[in-house]
Order: C-alpha cells, then sequence, then structure tokens
C-alpha cells in the first residue's frame, strides 16, 4: 500500500492513520530479499549459534520478553518458531492492511475475535480471524490509531466484503460499545456474538416501594471479568504448552512474549510508555 500511494498526501495520510509518531516500521525476512538458505546458515555460524542475536539480527525478531514472564524461555523460544510470513495483505478503507498467513476459504464460517483497546491510548484494536475448528489464525488486523466509528467501518467491510460467514466475536468494554451500537443498526447485526445475562433491575411501585426483579438481557460481546479472564488465561497456557503449532500470527505472538506477571500475580501486558 505504501509503495503503490498516488501522492505525498496519501502517503502522510496512510502514515498519520498507522502511526503514533510518523515512523513505520517495515520488515522484510531475508528470503525476500533474494538471499538463500546458505547465506542464513552461514550467518548463524557467525553469530555461534547464539538464538537469541539470530532472532534479533536475521530474523528481525525483538524479544519483549522479561523475566517476569509468566512462561518459560523455552516456552517462548518454541512459540516464535512457530510464525508464519505475511503471505498477503489486503487494503482495508484506503489506509489499513488486513494480514494473511495461510490460504483458506474466504466464504466458509470463520471466528473474528475483536480485542478493543481505545484510540487516545497505545493500546491498539486489534482482530484475529481464526477457523473455527483449529482456532488458528489465517488472518489479523492491528490500529491503534482509528476511532470506535472507524473501527466499525472497517468491521463492516471485512464482515460483508471478505468474510460474508463469519461471527464478530468482540470484546465488551467502552470502546467498542460504541462499534457495537453502530453495526447492530447494520445488515451484520445477526451475526454479532451476544449472551444472555441476569441483571437486577428496581422498579418504583405506587405506593413508593422499590421492587427488585432479575431478568434475562441480551449483551453483545465476551466480557472480561475476573472469572472470564481466569479461564482464558488457563487457556492461552494450555495453547502455549501444548498447542503452540496453532500460534502463526507475529503479532499474537509478541502479545503473549510480551506479557509479565505483576506484583499482586496478575498476568498483563508490559505497560507502554
Amino acid at each position: 500500500m505504501i509503495y503503490d500511494a498516488k501522492s505525498k498526501e496519501d502517503l502522510e495520510d496512510y502514515v498519520d492513520k498507522n502511526s503514533l509518531n510518523n515512523f513505520v516500521y517495515i520488515r522484510f525476512s531475508y528470503k525476500e530479499i533474494g538471499r538463500s538458505e546458505k547465506w542464513f546458515k552461514q550467518q548463524c555460524k557467525d553469530l555461534v549459534g547464539n538464538k537469541e542475536k539470530i532472532n534479533r539480527e536475521v530474523l528481525l525478531q525483538w524479544n519483549k520478553a522479561t523475566d517476569k514472564s509468566p512462561f518459560t524461555a523455552e516456552d517462548l523460544e518454541r512459540l516464535r518458531e512457530q510464525e508464519k510470513p505475511i503471505i498477503a495483505t489486503v487494503p482495508l478503507r484506503q489506509y489499513y492492511l488486513l494480514n494473511i498467513y495461510d490460504q483458506f476459504d474466504w466464504n466458509q464460517k470463520l471466528l473474528m475475535g475483536g480485542d478493543f483497546g481505545g484510540s487516545s491510548t497505545k493500546d491498539a484494536t486489534c482482530f484475529s480471524i481464526v477457523d473455527p475448528i483449529t482456532l488458528k489464525v489465517l488472518a489479523d488486523f492491528n490500529n491503534n490509531k482509528a476511532d470506535p466509528v472507524e473501527i466499525a467501518d472497517i468491521v463492516y467491510e471485512l464482515m460483508t466484503k471478505f468474510f460474508p460467514n463469519a461471527i464478530f466475536i468482540p470484546e465488551q468494554n467502552a470502546y467498542s460499545d460504541a462499534c457495537i451500537a453502530i453495526l447492530l443498526k447494520t445488515n451484520v447485526a445477526n451475526r454479532i456474538y451476544y449472551e444472555y445475562r441476569s441483571q437486577k433491575h428496581e422498579q418504583k411501585m405506587k405506593d413508593g416501594t422499590i421492587k427488585q426483579e432479575t431478568v434475562k438481557t441480551k449483551v453483545y460481546g465476551v466480557n472480561t471479568n475476573t472469572k472470564t479472564r481466569d479461564l482464558m488465561i488457563n487457556l492461552l497456557f494450555d495453547i502455549v504448552a501444548n498447542h503452540p503449532q496453532e500460534v502463526t500470527s507475529g503479532l499474537v505472538i509478541n502479545d503473549i512474549c510480551g506479557l509479565e506477571r505483576n506484583k499482586s500475580g496478575k498476568i498483563e501486558a508490559i505497560a507502554l510508555i
């Protein structure tokens, strides 16, 4: 998309919508620039087989892990070995990119999970399109600049133009609520994941008393609370330990490698400054 920009203004718009500091990180594998396996093996020899240096200086895989990581160094190394190169990118709304990691049937029933971060922070909004049977990541999207309206437009384009049978499973938070509200007014509303949850409602009676009742309410998205978060963390540990081959997205791998356990024992992403 950068190379195909029609004007300097288009290029500047792309950088503005995808960068917090007006810098863009572009990475090519040694194969993409015409280097051979013989060249790669020689580089490994020159670095005396040091995996950390090979990952950083040859494979351009930056180690985000800290000594506070909840995973072992062996777990993270095995995870990094599963990373697949991006085989194609698809432009979204002119200024954004969907990364493709594998060949698949775009019309099949796929799952699209959404992790929402506020555009006013450095926490990115990410989508992963996965196979519902293997849960292997087939494609993903990442951006930390787009606002809820723009994100809703991106989701709508994904669900209508590219993945006509996908189910959208968004995280539920203050940022995603605005996006979901917009999508519920469109023809993809019936493909947004929801649950029925019990909620207490109060009603003031004519005599002034307050009547409480519990009603089932349809709530869109997955609520991240103490209970569901523990389930997700346990599932993540199982995947890292027993099914690392299913995690092939560099974005997802970097996020996992960037997790750490804080003083209270909670596992969270490394704080960005």
